[in-house]
C-alpha cells in the first residue's frame, strides 16, 4: 500500500457503497469519508445504516477501505485520504443484522441497497458476504448497476473455511460481472 499511496490516497468524487450489516459510520477514524447522504438502512427501513448492538463486520469492512490515513487514529484504510485531507467517500447501506454465530444478510434488503447505490451515484459497491444458493433479485441489481450505471461491484469469494484444495467461489463472487477477491493466510494456504 505505501507504493499505491505514493500515487494517491483516494479521491472523495469517488463513492464506494458498502452493503453490509451496518457501519458505525460516526467512528473517529472513518466520519471523515462518509458521504453526504450517509446512506440507508434497508433491513430495518430507516435512514439509521448503524449496526446493531456491537456487530463489527461492517465497520471493520468500512476501515479496510476509507480509515483515515496518517492521522494518528486507528488503522489506515486503502483509499482513507491522508490526514485531514478526504478520501474515498463512503455510502452506508445496511442489509442484514449480525449476530454470535454470524452475519445475516437479507436477500431483498441487499438487492434494493444495490440498486440504490447504483442509482445514488456508486463508483464500487462492496459486497464482503456470500449466499449459499443464488438469489435471482441480487443478480438483477447486480447486472443493472454494471450494465446501466458502470459501477464495479467486489465481492469476498468466500467467507467460511475450507479444506485444502476446495477453490469454490461462492455467490454472488461467481457472477461473470463482478470483481472477486479473497484472501490466504501468512503461510499462503
Amino acid at each position: 500500500m505505501p507504493d499505491a499511496w505514493d500515487i494517491t490516497t483516494g479521491s472523495s468524487s469517488v463513492i464506494v457503497a458498502v452493503v453490509d450489516i451496518g457501519t458505525e459510520y460516526t467512528h473517529l477514524d472513518l466520519r471523515n469519508n462518509i458521504w453526504a447522504g450517509i446512506g440507508w438502512d434497508f433491513y430495518d427501513g430507516d435512514n439509521d445504516p448503524s449496526p446493531f448492538g456491537t456487530d463489527a463486520h461492517g465497520t471493520e469492512v468500512a476501515g479496510v477501505i476509507i480509515a483515515s490515513l496518517n492521522n494518528l487514529v486507528g488503522v489506515s484504510g486503502i483509499a482513507g485520504g491522508w490526514g485531514t485531507t478526504k478520501g474515498v467517500s463512503l455510502m452506508v447501506l445496511r442489509a442484514g443484522k449480525g449476530n454470535i454465530s454470524g452475519n445475516d444478510i437479507d436477500n431483498a434488503a441487499a438487492a434494493q441497497a444495490i440498486d440504490y447505490a447504483a442509482q445514488h451515484g456508486a463508483n464500487v459497491i462492496n459486497l464482503s458476504w456470500n449466499s449459499l444458493l443464488p438469489d435471482m433479485a441480487i443478480q438483477a441489481a447486480i447486472d443493472s448497476a454494471v450494465t446501466n450505471h458502470n459501477v464495479l461491484i467486489v465481492v469476498s469469494s468466500g467467507n467460511s473455511n475450507k479444506p485444502s484444495g476446495v477453490n469454490t467461489v461462492a455467490f454472488p463472487a461467481n457472477l461473470p460481472n463482478t470483481l472477486a477477491v479473497g484472501a490466504t493466510f501468512q503461510n499462503g494456504f
